[in-house]
């Protein structure tokens, strides 16, 4: 004879054989309230548990998006401070001879930091013939001008400015032209 497994023990003490109509119609309504019971404690499992996954999902997409974020400023923050030296070797090449020896030494090492830059995507914001946008750059003086076609053109750099990608890292620091109606010229006569 086969030895029985505990499975099968375990169901056979679990049936139960009923001789009254009524008591086995009482049972099926028993069982049939305890797997309704069962479903909804189920879906509520269910439901619980995605909005669990649900969370963490969002909160790791959030935490990669707030790392990458910091990691951006913290570029952002080396590679403005790098800008600071290359303006000093800009002013330094523009006071000194381009043919001597001096210059020749550190313009590599001028063109080692601006190779760091376009390794990041920071590229100078072109000015020449340029129209003045504030997002673009930061008017340090304004010269009026009569001529109306010279209205918000920049006339003068002042001081590099740079683009990260599509951002300004750092305004263009300019001198814009300013055409000065004849109501404007007029009021400042009266003055």
């Amino acid at each position: 004879m086969a030895k029985e497994s505990k499975n099968d023990k375990e169901e056979k003490d679990e049936i139960e054989i009923v001789d009254d109509e009524e008591e086995a119609l009482a049972k099926i309504v028993k069982l049939k309230r305890t797997l309704a019971e069962c479903r909804v404690a189920k879906e509520e499992y269910l439901a619980g548990w995605q909005r669990a996954k649900a969370d963490y999902v969002n909160s790791e997409r959030t935490f990669r998006e707030r790392e990458e974020r910091t990691v951006a400023r913290a570029h952002e923050k080396i590679l403005t401070d790098l800008l600071s030296i290359i303006d000093s070797f800009d002013n330094a090449f523009a006071s000194h001879p381009p043919d001597s020896p001096w210059v020749s030494g550190i313009r590599s090492i001028h063109d080692q930091a601006r190779a760091i830059l376009g390794r990041y995507d920071v590229r100078v914001i072109e000015t020449d013939g340029a129209v003045f946008s504030p997002r673009l750059h930061e008017a340090i003086e304004v010269i009026n001008t009569d001529d109306e076609s010279k209205d918000g053109e920049i006339i003068a750099e002042l001081q590099k400015g740079y683009m990260i990608g599509d951002a300004v890292l750092r305004p263009a620091r300019v001198r814009v032209a300013h055409y000065r109606t004849n109501l404007e010229n007029r009021f400042r006569g009266e003055m």
